[in-house]
């Protein structure tokens, strides 16, 4: 069930999906974020079962069940609920590349927050 691609596929869709998250209210975007870890952790589980007929694996079956949350199209279009599924699928198994952020912009942060820690301790003993 899950797809798979190229590794010159693979970055272009963890680039396409930061980009797609960064464009995501933020109340939205951790929705989201907690929806796909609960998919693989669902999916990780070996002693769950979730069809008890054992025709359809538990990533599947999840997949199925909360892939039109993932990716709800407008009423008014037409979609493939294949595609959406593969989809869900590849945003899932790439979690952790789409999610984590990227080194140089981890270390950016850092420094600034750093750097703003540090300017703050230095304004309050500027009133002694």
């Amino acid at each position: 069930m899950t797809p798979s691609l190229s590794p010159e596929g693979k970055e272009h869709f963890v680039r396409a999906c930061r980009l797609l998250g960064l464009l995501l209210p933020p109340p939205n975007r951790r929705k989201l974020q907690l929806l796909l870890k609960f998919v693989r952790r669902v999916a990780s589980n070996p002693r769950l079962r979730l069809d008890g007929s054992g025709r359809q694996g538990n990533l599947s079956l999840a997949l199925t069940v909360l892939s039109p949350a993932v990716l709800r199209p407008y009423a008014h279009l037409s979609h493939d609920a294949d595609v959406g599924r593969r989809a869900a699928a590849l945003f899932a198994q790439m979690y952790e590349e789409v999610w984590t952020p990227v080194e140089e912009l981890r270390k950016e942060v850092e420094e600034k927050v750093r750097k703003k820690k540090s300017s703050q301790r230095d304004g309050r003993f500027c009133f002694l």
